[in-house]
């Protein structure tokens, strides 16, 4: 299913890009240039190769814009990937009403990703208790044994 979405995706992209005017590297470019930074700042900020940008052909891998998103969070990356909206969030972090329905569900994914960190924490937890009764340190009441 990821290798039918992925596709799916780029075929998106190629498609705004066509119908735009412009691909996902000229906007970041401009974004670049907006923020006057030169390519190779801007790259060692967000982590990234000083050839990303150049390699750059139809779009770029979730990490790299999240690593993008996380170091420019002022950047609409709705904007960035298919080039609606504007280039920036408005001054509460939100995304234009214009922006596509997936970049809305940004702000639900960073949701999901608090939910899965906290249920994380908790089968940690409980992998520890179980671990714990194994060795014989509680009894069935769950008070500890002497």
């Amino acid at each position: 299913m990821q290798y039918n979405l992925l596709h799916f995706h780029q075929f998106i992209f190629r498609l705004n890009n066509k119908v735009m005017g412009s691909t996902v590297k000229e906007r970041l470019k401009e974004f670049i240039r907006y923020k006057k930074l030169s390519q190779s700042s801007f790259l060692e900020l967000c982590g990234l190769s000083s050839g990303f940008i150049s390699g750059m052909r139809v779009s770029m891998l979730p990490d790299k814009v999240d690593s993008i998103a996380t170091n420019f969070p002022e950047l609409n990356i709705a904007w960035l990937l298919t080039g609606s909206g504007e280039m920036l969030k408005k001054n509460d972090g939100t995304v234009s009403e214009s922006a596509p329905i997936y970049a809305k569900k940004c702000e639900r994914c960073k949701d999901l990703e608090k939910t899965i960190e906290a249920l994380e924490r908790t089968i940690q937890a409980q992998q520890e208790l179980i671990a714990e009764l194994k060795k014989g340190k509680f009894t069935q009441a769950g008070s500890a044994s002497a």
